[in-house]
């Protein structure tokens, strides 16, 4: 076992320091806004094991996915993953209440210990239920043959190029998606003129649609095929970023919120359900992980791209020059699948 023990001191600079639109959330006592100059004095801990020189780590999301890719049919796999993304959904929700009434009573560290906790235990309380569930599977004799007859098949259901393909699609979408939401309550209080308090609570807007869009952007999928609804996303994920600095009031401010948390939140249990699909059970964990670190790691590059551009140029021109991005990432994928589909067909 490695520990890895670090100390962070820094002070604001810039408009960290100076402008209250670049204010961050955090421990500010005796604040209104609860805002305050952005600044660092952190201690913190990384405790891991590594194995033949190899640090190994586990992931919720590949393993969640994958878990619920072995126990649903694939007729319906892309609704149950749309349901589980119910889940992440109320998260941004009920934890920010939660979390602000703790912090009141027991202060940020003994929130942060004291919400970990019950989590903690509910792993150690669920870990043989849930073992026992994915041994023996409780679903009727079709659905149980259905899964059993897809685990047992070893060869590819796409082929790797569009496997490929899928996965630069929606790794772009999720990095675009991820750098927009970063900046759009910078957009809504700079650019639009909205105060900070209001343009940090319009976020729940987008988080909302993950209550409706995931359930049925999964059952859509299912009925209409994972490719065809991810080109139908993609193409429409970059208009609505540009739509971001046009908008003229409210009201088509908060419509396209809206309509940005609905492309958002029906991107991922297609994606999911793709995967599961298209990949042999024996490799999805993998293939999963690889879909949620590209997203990750190409939004840490995008980000601070983004905000190169509205720095030098501004918000109007930064958004449109992402959502043209988006736009030709997906014109050029559509052309590959089609390309693929008429040189390398699917396996059923």
């Amino acid at each position: 076992m490695k520990s890895d023990l670090r100390y962070f001191n820094s002070s604001d600079d810039g408009k960290n320091g100076n402008t209250p639109a670049y204010y961050s959330s955090g421990n500010y006592n005796g604040v209104t806004s609860g805002k305050g100059k952005v600044d660092n004095n952190l201690y913190s801990g990384l405790f891991l094991y590594t194995v033949a020189g190899h640090t190994f780590g586990g992931g919720y999301h590949p393993s969640a996915s994958a878990l619920i890719s072995s126990n649903v049919p694939p007729a319906r796999r892309g609704k149950a993953l749309g349901l589980h993304i119910v889940g992440g959904s109320t998260s941004h929700f009920v934890a920010p209440l939660i979390a602000a009434g703790a912090v009141s009573l027991v202060g940020w560290r003994g929130t942060f210990v004291g919400l970990s906790i019950p989590v903690f235990a509910l792993g150690l309380i669920m870990w043989r239920p849930m073992r026992r569930h994915t041994e023996t599977p409780s679903m009727g004799s079709a659905d149980a043959k259905a899964v059993k007859e897809e685990t047992a098949g070893v060869e590819r259901r796409r082929s790797l190029p569009h496997i490929v393909v899928f996965l630069v699609l929606t790794g772009t979408m999720g990095a675009v998606v991820a750098s927009t939401v970063t900046f759009l309550p910078l957009l809504m209080a700079d650019y639009m003129g909205h105060r900070s308090e209001l343009a940090s609570a319009l976020l729940a807007i987008i988080y909302s649609a993950g209550f409706f869009a995931a359930p049925l952007g999964g059952h859509i999928s299912d009925r209409f095929g994972q490719t065809r609804v991810m080109i139908l996303t993609g193409a429409l994920i970059g208009p609505v970023v540009a739509l971001f600095v046009f908008v003229p009031n409210l009201f088509l401010l908060c419509l396209t919120l809206l309509l940005f948390g609905i492309l958002m939140f029906t991107k991922m249990p297609t994606a999911e359900a793709y995967i599961a699909h298209a990949v042999p059970a024996r490799m999805r964990a993998t293939v999963l992980g690889i879909y949620f670190f590209s997203g990750t790691e190409v939004s840490a590059l995008l980000t601070p791209a983004i905000g190169r551009l509205i720095d030098a140029f501004g918000f109007r021109t930064a958004f449109l020059a992402v959502a043209c991005g988006m736009m030709c990432v997906a014109a050029v994928c559509t052309i590959l699948f089609s390309v693929i589909k008429k040189r390398i067909p699917s396996r059923s």
